[in-house]
């Protein structure tokens, strides 16, 4: 079964990406770092535009190909949630994240520099932990591991990069930490109206799959004749989705495949996937969601 690749249902991740690689090869082909950073000094001579651009590049190359891996590896959490909810979580992150790093640079004398994208990534990173099961379990050296040990990888290589990059991770797992408490009911918010029509000229809508099972007829008014009484429309009753039957995978693949059941596969319908997709990934995985949920969003 074919599951989304590349940056398919994943718009704000792809647009993510670009910003961050042609921002970090201008920076660096024109030295122009340095009036990009959020530094202490920046903020006494009230650089405030270091704020937004320090999110946008990464001080070397090692971070940014880390950097990279990561945003491009939790383009899953845009498919699992939408774009515009993600936009909502990238958004609050890159703004409390900001605040925090103001606030910590106006009160300790740190002389390090913020730059990258960690504070997003790490808080990404708390979600990772908490709601994203691993797909396959191994041992590394006699030590149990599962196929999220890269991602960790990754993240612990950034986390000691640099100072400035340990503090931003820490704030970044602060933020996280406060999203997936969803105190303020974040968890839930969407894009204002009027924002959300600007989002929609640049951000096409992901995962609607239509149909035209029960959709409502215009009927066809004609003149009645002469001494001909005019019949009554019956009135129709919406035809109920034919159940989607699961192929027959034993004569493939060998051995008895149970059928997925009514209730994963309305799971898994509800959270946007086709549902003769949500049937065969369940299918495969031995309806199991969660690795059926992998599948899917092609983790």
């Amino acid at each position: 079964m074919a599951s989304p690749s590349g940056f398919e249902n994943a718009p704000i991740t792809k647009g993510l990406l670009g910003l961050t690689i042609a921002t970090s090869v201008l920076t660096s082909m024109f030295n122009l770092r340095h009036l990009f950073a959020l530094t202490r000094v920046s903020l006494m001579r009230w650089e405030l535009w270091r704020a937004v651009t320090h999110h946008f590049f990464f001080a070397d190359t090692g971070e940014l190909l880390m950097g990279l891996l990561l945003v491009y590896y939790f383009r899953l959490f845009e498919r699992l949630m939408g774009s515009k909810k993600y936009f909502v979580f990238v958004v609050f992150s890159l703004v409390l994240s900001t605040l925090l790093e103001i606030s910590f640079l106006t009160l300790f004398p740190f002389e390090g520099t913020f730059s990258g994208l960690q504070c997003l990534l790490f808080s990404a990173l708390v979600l990772y932990w908490t709601d994203v099961p691993p797909f396959y379990r191994f041992t590394f050296f006699g030590i149990p591991a599962n196929s999220k040990l890269f991602s960790y990888f990754l993240a612990l290589q950034l986390l000691f990069s640099r100072p400035g990059a340990t503090t931003q991770a820490i704030i970044g797992l602060l933020v996280g930490i406060l999203y997936r408490l969803d105190i303020s009911g974040l968890s839930s918010y969407d894009i204002p109206g009027p924002l959300a029509k600007v989002y929609s000229l640049f951000v096409p809508n992901q995962n609607t799959y239509t149909t035209t099972i029960g959709q409502r007829r215009t009927p066809v008014v004609r003149a009645p004749q002469q001494n001909t009484p005019q019949r009554q429309p019956r009135a129709q009753q919406p035809r109920a989705p034919a159940p989607v039957q699961a192929p027959n995978l034993n004569n493939i693949f060998g051995g008895d495949r149970a059928a997925p059941s009514e209730a994963n596969i309305s799971y898994l319908v509800n959270m946007g996937f086709p549902r003769d997709q949500a049937a065969m990934a369940l299918v495969l995985n031995g309806n199991q969601v969660e690795l059926a949920l992998n599948t899917l969003l092609g983790a």
